[in-house]
Protein backbone atom coordinates (compact mmCIF):
# COMPACT_ATOMS: atom_id res chain seq x y z
CA UNK A 1 0.00 0.00 0.00
CA UNK A 2 1.70 3.16 -1.23
CA UNK A 3 1.19 6.46 0.49
CA UNK A 4 2.24 10.08 0.20
CA UNK A 5 3.01 9.98 3.91
CA UNK A 6 6.72 10.25 4.60
CA UNK A 7 6.19 8.98 8.14
CA UNK A 8 4.20 5.95 7.01
CA UNK A 9 6.70 5.11 4.26
CA UNK A 10 9.60 5.27 6.72
CA UNK A 11 7.71 2.92 9.00
CA UNK A 12 7.13 0.45 6.17
CA UNK A 13 10.82 0.39 5.25
CA UNK A 14 11.72 -0.20 8.89
CA UNK A 15 9.14 -2.99 9.26
CA UNK A 16 10.41 -4.75 6.15
CA UNK A 17 13.95 -4.80 7.54
CA UNK A 18 13.19 -5.42 11.24
CA UNK A 19 13.65 -9.13 12.06
CA UNK A 20 11.36 -8.78 15.09
CA UNK A 21 8.38 -7.90 12.87
CA UNK A 22 6.57 -10.75 11.10
CA UNK A 23 3.27 -9.25 9.94
CA UNK A 24 1.92 -5.74 9.37
CA UNK A 25 -1.79 -5.15 8.79
CA UNK A 26 -3.50 -1.79 8.38
CA UNK A 27 -7.08 -1.63 9.67
CA UNK A 28 -10.01 0.71 10.22
CA UNK A 29 -10.69 3.81 8.10
CA UNK A 30 -7.67 3.62 5.79
CA UNK A 31 -8.53 0.01 4.96
CA UNK A 32 -12.28 0.53 4.61
CA UNK A 33 -13.48 1.55 1.13
CA UNK A 34 -16.71 2.92 2.62
CA UNK A 35 -14.93 5.42 4.88
CA UNK A 36 -13.70 8.86 3.90
CA UNK A 37 -10.21 9.83 5.08
CA UNK A 38 -8.17 13.03 5.12
CA UNK A 39 -4.69 14.13 6.16
CA UNK A 40 -5.70 13.95 9.83
CA UNK A 41 -6.90 10.34 9.63
CA UNK A 42 -4.89 7.87 11.69
CA UNK A 43 -2.95 4.95 10.32
CA UNK A 44 -4.21 2.04 12.43
CA UNK A 45 -1.48 -0.58 12.37
CA UNK A 46 -1.62 -4.11 13.74
CA UNK A 47 2.00 -5.08 14.29
CA UNK A 48 2.57 -8.81 14.82
CA UNK A 49 5.98 -9.61 16.24
CA UNK A 50 8.11 -12.49 17.46
CA UNK A 51 9.68 -10.60 20.38
CA UNK A 52 6.98 -9.10 22.60
CA UNK A 53 9.41 -8.21 25.38
CA UNK A 54 11.47 -5.98 23.11
CA UNK A 55 8.50 -3.75 22.30
CA UNK A 56 7.46 -3.59 25.94
CA UNK A 57 10.92 -2.45 27.03
CA UNK A 58 12.07 -0.33 24.08
CA UNK A 59 10.10 2.71 22.97
CA UNK A 60 12.61 4.37 20.66
CA UNK A 61 11.73 2.42 17.51
CA UNK A 62 8.67 4.56 16.69
CA UNK A 63 10.79 7.73 16.77
CA UNK A 64 12.65 6.64 13.62
CA UNK A 65 9.69 7.63 11.42
CA UNK A 66 9.37 11.35 12.27
CA UNK A 67 9.42 14.01 14.96
CA UNK A 68 7.19 12.85 17.81
CA UNK A 69 4.95 15.32 19.65
CA UNK A 70 3.36 12.92 22.12
CA UNK A 71 2.60 9.25 22.70
CA UNK A 72 -0.20 7.44 24.50
CA UNK A 73 -0.09 5.78 26.91
CA UNK A 74 2.93 7.39 28.52
CA UNK A 75 4.89 4.14 28.39
CA UNK A 76 4.41 0.89 26.42
CA UNK A 77 1.66 -1.10 28.11
CA UNK A 78 -1.48 -3.09 27.52
CA UNK A 79 -4.56 -0.87 27.57
CA UNK A 80 -7.53 -3.07 26.70
CA UNK A 81 -6.02 -6.47 25.98
CA UNK A 82 -3.20 -8.02 28.01
CA UNK A 83 -1.90 -9.69 24.87
CA UNK A 84 -1.33 -6.36 23.12
CA UNK A 85 0.89 -3.35 23.63
CA UNK A 86 -0.58 0.01 22.66
CA UNK A 87 1.55 2.77 21.18
CA UNK A 88 -0.38 5.69 19.75
CA UNK A 89 2.08 8.16 18.25
CA UNK A 90 1.35 11.70 17.06
CA UNK A 91 4.00 13.09 14.75
CA UNK A 92 4.72 16.77 14.15
CA UNK A 93 3.68 16.64 10.48
CA UNK A 94 0.02 15.97 11.50
CA UNK A 95 0.37 12.26 10.84
CA UNK A 96 -0.52 9.77 13.54
CA UNK A 97 0.09 6.05 13.68
CA UNK A 98 -1.79 3.90 16.18
CA UNK A 99 0.22 0.74 16.79
CA UNK A 100 -1.32 -2.33 18.40
CA UNK A 101 1.50 -4.82 18.96
CA UNK A 102 0.81 -8.54 19.40
CA UNK A 103 2.64 -11.80 19.10
CA UNK A 104 2.45 -13.31 15.62
CA UNK A 105 0.53 -16.27 17.04
CA UNK A 106 -2.32 -13.98 18.15
CA UNK A 107 -3.84 -12.83 14.86
CA UNK A 108 -7.56 -12.59 15.59
CA UNK A 109 -9.86 -12.30 12.52
CA UNK A 110 -12.56 -10.60 14.63
CA UNK A 111 -10.25 -7.62 15.10
CA UNK A 112 -10.01 -7.22 11.34
CA UNK A 113 -13.65 -7.39 10.27
CA UNK A 114 -14.09 -3.64 9.97
CA UNK A 115 -11.56 -3.58 7.14
CA UNK A 116 -7.95 -4.61 6.73
CA UNK A 117 -5.13 -4.85 4.24
CA UNK A 118 -2.11 -7.07 4.73
CA UNK A 119 0.97 -4.92 4.11
CA UNK A 120 3.71 -7.34 5.13
CA UNK A 121 3.58 -11.06 5.84
CA UNK A 122 6.97 -12.69 6.22
CA UNK A 123 5.65 -15.97 7.65
CA UNK A 124 2.52 -16.64 5.56
CA UNK A 125 0.29 -16.15 8.61
CA UNK A 126 -2.56 -14.34 6.84
CA UNK A 127 -3.26 -16.55 3.82
CA UNK A 128 -6.43 -18.04 5.36
CA UNK A 129 -7.95 -14.79 6.64
CA UNK A 130 -11.45 -14.15 5.32
CA UNK A 131 -12.39 -10.94 3.59
CA UNK A 132 -13.80 -8.30 5.96
CA UNK A 133 -17.57 -7.85 6.15
CA UNK A 134 -17.29 -4.23 7.37
CA UNK A 135 -20.18 -4.97 9.74
CA UNK A 136 -18.53 -4.64 13.17
CA UNK A 137 -19.64 -1.08 13.86
CA UNK A 138 -22.87 -0.96 11.87
CA UNK A 139 -25.78 0.61 13.81
CA UNK A 140 -28.06 -2.16 15.10
CA UNK A 141 -31.82 -1.99 15.46
CA UNK A 142 -32.74 -1.73 19.17
CA UNK A 143 -35.16 -4.04 20.92
CA UNK A 144 -38.23 -2.45 22.46
CA UNK A 145 -36.70 -3.08 25.89
CA UNK A 146 -33.53 -1.19 24.97
CA UNK A 147 -35.58 1.63 23.46
CA UNK A 148 -37.67 2.09 26.62
CA UNK A 149 -34.69 1.74 28.95
CA UNK A 150 -32.79 4.43 27.03
CA UNK A 151 -35.72 6.83 27.35
CA UNK A 152 -36.04 6.05 31.06
CA UNK A 153 -32.31 6.67 31.64
CA UNK A 154 -32.45 9.93 29.72
CA UNK A 155 -35.25 11.37 31.84
CA UNK A 156 -33.85 9.98 35.10
CA UNK A 157 -30.53 11.71 34.47
CA UNK A 158 -32.22 14.95 33.44
CA UNK A 159 -33.29 15.36 37.08
CA UNK A 160 -29.61 15.55 38.08
CA UNK A 161 -29.16 18.47 35.69
CA UNK A 162 -32.14 20.33 37.14
CA UNK A 163 -30.97 19.80 40.72
CA UNK A 164 -27.39 20.83 39.93
CA UNK A 165 -28.50 23.99 38.14
CA UNK A 166 -30.74 24.96 41.06
CA UNK A 167 -27.85 24.42 43.46
CA UNK A 168 -25.50 26.45 41.21
CA UNK A 169 -23.34 23.35 40.68
CA UNK A 170 -22.55 24.18 37.08
CA UNK A 171 -19.60 21.79 36.76
CA UNK A 172 -21.72 18.78 37.70
CA UNK A 173 -24.68 20.04 35.67
CA UNK A 174 -22.49 20.24 32.56
CA UNK A 175 -21.17 16.74 33.18
CA UNK A 176 -24.66 15.29 33.35
CA UNK A 177 -25.99 17.36 30.45
CA UNK A 178 -23.06 17.29 28.04
CA UNK A 179 -21.64 13.87 28.84
CA UNK A 180 -24.04 11.49 30.54
CA UNK A 181 -27.27 12.46 28.82
CA UNK A 182 -25.71 13.38 25.50
CA UNK A 183 -23.44 10.38 24.98
CA UNK A 184 -25.34 7.65 26.81
CA UNK A 185 -28.93 8.31 25.76
CA UNK A 186 -29.24 11.00 23.11
CA UNK A 187 -26.46 9.54 21.00
CA UNK A 188 -28.16 6.15 20.91
CA UNK A 189 -31.47 7.63 19.80
CA UNK A 190 -29.85 9.66 17.01
CA UNK A 191 -27.93 6.58 15.86
CA UNK A 192 -31.15 4.55 15.70
CA UNK A 193 -32.88 7.32 13.77
CA UNK A 194 -30.06 7.44 11.23
CA UNK A 195 -29.78 3.65 11.15
CA UNK A 196 -33.47 3.23 10.35
CA UNK A 197 -33.38 5.77 7.52
CA UNK A 198 -30.34 4.03 6.03
CA UNK A 199 -31.60 0.44 6.34
CA UNK A 200 -29.25 -0.34 9.25
CA UNK A 201 -26.32 -0.36 6.83
CA UNK A 202 -23.84 2.21 8.13
CA UNK A 203 -21.89 3.60 11.05
CA UNK A 204 -21.75 7.18 12.29
CA UNK A 205 -18.33 6.52 13.84
CA UNK A 206 -17.44 7.12 17.47
CA UNK A 207 -19.46 9.55 19.58
CA UNK A 208 -21.52 10.84 16.66
CA UNK A 209 -18.62 12.12 14.62
CA UNK A 210 -20.61 11.75 11.40
CA UNK A 211 -24.04 12.85 12.65
CA UNK A 212 -23.88 16.07 10.63
CA UNK A 213 -23.58 14.02 7.43
CA UNK A 214 -26.91 12.29 8.03
CA UNK A 215 -29.17 14.82 9.78
CA UNK A 216 -30.96 17.41 7.68
CA UNK A 217 -30.23 21.11 8.21
CA UNK A 218 -33.29 21.69 10.40
CA UNK A 219 -32.58 18.75 12.67
CA UNK A 220 -28.92 19.72 12.96
CA UNK A 221 -29.93 23.28 13.86
CA UNK A 222 -32.19 21.94 16.61
CA UNK A 223 -29.37 19.75 17.92
CA UNK A 224 -27.04 22.77 18.08
CA UNK A 225 -29.54 24.45 20.42
CA UNK A 226 -28.89 21.74 23.02
CA UNK A 227 -25.44 23.23 23.71
CA UNK A 228 -24.79 26.10 26.10
CA UNK A 229 -22.05 28.04 27.85
CA UNK A 230 -21.42 28.34 31.58
CA UNK A 231 -24.37 30.43 32.77
CA UNK A 232 -27.18 28.68 34.63
CA UNK A 233 -29.92 30.35 32.58
CA UNK A 234 -28.31 29.16 29.34
CA UNK A 235 -28.20 25.62 30.65
CA UNK A 236 -31.83 25.63 31.74
CA UNK A 237 -32.69 26.50 28.13
CA UNK A 238 -30.28 23.83 26.85
CA UNK A 239 -31.93 21.24 29.13
CA UNK A 240 -35.36 22.15 27.78
CA UNK A 241 -34.03 22.00 24.22
CA UNK A 242 -32.32 18.64 24.63
CA UNK A 243 -35.50 17.17 26.13
CA UNK A 244 -37.55 18.55 23.24
CA UNK A 245 -35.08 17.22 20.67
CA UNK A 246 -34.89 13.83 22.37
CA UNK A 247 -38.69 13.60 22.64
CA UNK A 248 -39.16 14.36 18.94
CA UNK A 249 -36.57 11.94 17.66
CA UNK A 250 -37.52 9.18 20.13
CA UNK A 251 -41.18 9.50 19.16
CA UNK A 252 -40.30 9.31 15.47
CA UNK A 253 -38.11 6.23 15.82
CA UNK A 254 -40.68 4.61 18.11
CA UNK A 255 -43.35 5.06 15.45
CA UNK A 256 -41.06 3.62 12.77
CA UNK A 257 -40.20 0.56 14.87
CA UNK A 258 -43.67 0.01 16.29
CA UNK A 259 -42.63 0.90 19.86
CA UNK A 260 -44.77 3.02 22.19
CA UNK A 261 -43.14 6.18 23.50
CA UNK A 262 -43.63 6.34 27.32
CA UNK A 263 -45.31 9.75 27.52
CA UNK A 264 -46.03 9.37 31.24
CA UNK A 265 -42.31 9.26 32.06
CA UNK A 266 -41.69 12.34 29.92
CA UNK A 267 -44.57 14.31 31.46
CA UNK A 268 -43.84 13.36 35.07
CA UNK A 269 -40.16 14.23 34.87
CA UNK A 270 -40.64 17.48 32.96
CA UNK A 271 -43.16 18.66 35.55
CA UNK A 272 -40.74 17.67 38.33
CA UNK A 273 -37.82 19.51 36.72
CA UNK A 274 -39.95 22.63 36.29
CA UNK A 275 -40.96 22.51 39.95
CA UNK A 276 -37.28 22.39 40.92
CA UNK A 277 -36.55 25.38 38.69
CA UNK A 278 -39.42 27.33 40.29
CA UNK A 279 -38.35 26.72 43.89
CA UNK A 280 -37.79 30.03 45.65
CA UNK A 281 -35.08 28.60 47.90
CA UNK A 282 -33.53 25.28 48.93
Amino acid sequence: MKSNSETYNKFMLWAEDCPKVDVVIITSSRANPYTKTDILSDYDIELYVNDFTYFRNDDNWNEKFGDVIIKWPLNPESTFDKNRITRLVQYKNFERIDFQISMSTNINPIDLDNGYKVLIDKINATSKLQKPSYQNHIIRKPSEKEYIETINSFFWNSTYVAKALKRDEIYFAKYMLDYDIRFHSLQKMIEWFIGFHNEWSLTTNKFGRLFKNYLDDNMWSELEKTYAGARADENWIALENVISFFRNIATLIGEKLGYTYPEHIDQNVCEYNQEIKNLSKL
